[in-house]
């Protein structure tokens, strides 16, 4: 009877043993998933968008994506539902992903702030210009940077570019196409990894200079070009979600007029001298009035007084004839700071016509202007 006791006793205890042990186990593997959740999704400061404007930038455009704000969320959950978009994205398994636009609006404000920057500078090789765009975002960048580094590294391996490590940045250089880079919380593309190694420095600089602040209290960051474009900053609040600036000393107004549809409206803005030599240089911005409609700010800084009345009257004149096809609404241009002809319009349903503009551009060569 005792032998019986003993041996119902140790086989509780063992019982109790195995179940303790597997709770525990249980109950390890919840908290080291949850760390590994909170260090992978852990938000990282985005460096300021001026980080990435290098003293050779001719023109740029910036982007920011506040979860606060509607109608960039929606911008930014319309423009990755095109078809295409989401099967470009690097995965780790390199399957497309596979998202419906209530979980893609869901990402966007899981991850957001958001943050794009796109400059253009001189080429120094057979092409006239540099291209690049670098990508930053609040949340997540632990997680998705896994996913990236490894289409990085796996490009690397089918000798699509040479993988490769700067400073604390990683690299795939000379790939065709261009150059990818990533470092923290950014994500850089660009048609030379010169331009990438530049953004490295700057961002490293950037924080070099936060850690040396008080909390919060880091100086804003230096606008590095110069001349023209500087001056084309300045007109421009950087607390609006959408900027953007070019030179014309090489026919960037007359490259992006050809992006417009060939017609009447492209062929008066041209006669007009919107694009010519007598505009040095073009900026201008987006504020958003819900999650579909913006007020559309431009600024055309032209050679002198007299072109910027011509152009202003010509502009004015467009813009009455357009009235009922055109995209923009409320359409006023006025002149300003004597040489400066400043237009205010309003646009409507910005994402549904941000969709257009990408897939508009995807399909097919702008036409020459005439």
């Amino acid at each position: 009877m005792a032998v019986m006791l003993d041996d119902e006793k140790r086989r509780r205890k063992w019982i109790w043993g195995c179940t303790g042990g597997c709770l525990g186990f249980l109950l390890a593997a919840l908290l080291l998933a949850y760390i590994i959740v909170r260090v992978l999704m852990r938000p990282v400061p985005i460096v300021p968008p001026e980080t990435f404007i290098t003293p050779e930038t001719e023109a740029f455009v910036i982007a920011k994506v506040a979860p606060d704000d509607p109608l960039m969320v929606s911008a930014a959950a319309r423009l990755a539902l095109l078809r295409g978009f989401l099967e470009r994205l690097p995965t780790r398994r390199g399957a497309p992903l596979q998202m419906n636009a209530e979980r893609i609006r869901g990402l966007v404000l899981q991850t957001a702030p958001l943050q794009m920057v796109a400059i253009l500078q001189p080429g120094h090789g057979k092409e006239p210009f540099e291209r690049g765009v670098a990508f930053s975002v609040f949340r997540g960048s632990r997680l998705y940077g896994l996913a990236v580094r490894s289409y990085m590294e796996s490009a690397s391996g089918r000798n699509q570019g040479n993988f490769e490590r700067y400073r604390e940045a990683l690299l795939v250089a000379s790939r065709p196409g261009g150059a990818m880079g990533l470092i923290e919380n950014n994500y850089m593309g660009a048609d030379t990894d010169a331009m990438i190694r530049q953004w490295v420095d700057a961002i490293l600089q950037r924080r070099a200079l936060e850690a040396q602040s008080p909390k919060g209290q880091a100086p804003p960051a230096e606008f590095r070009a110069g001349g023209q474009l500087r001056a084309a900053y300045r007109r421009l609040d950087p607390k609006q979600p959408v900027l953007f600036a070019s030179l014309n000393s090489r026919q960037e107004l007359l490259d992006l007029l050809a992006l417009m549809p060939a017609g009447r409206a492209r062929d008066l803005l041209f006669a007009a001298g919107s694009a010519s030599d007598r505009v040095l240089s073009l900026s201008g911005e987006l504020t958003g009035l819900n999650d579909r409609d913006a007020a559309l700010t431009l600024f055309f800084q032209c050679a002198d007084t007299a072109f910027a009345a011509r152009l202003q009257a010509a502009l004015t004149q467009i813009a009455a004839e357009f009235a009922d096809t055109s995209p923009l609404r409320e359409v006023k241009a006025e002149q300003s700071e004597g040489a400066v002809v400043k237009l205010d319009a309003r646009i409507e349903g910005i994402p549904d016509k941000v969709a257009e503009l990408a897939t508009y551009l995807s399909q097919g060569r702008p036409q020459p202007v005439k």
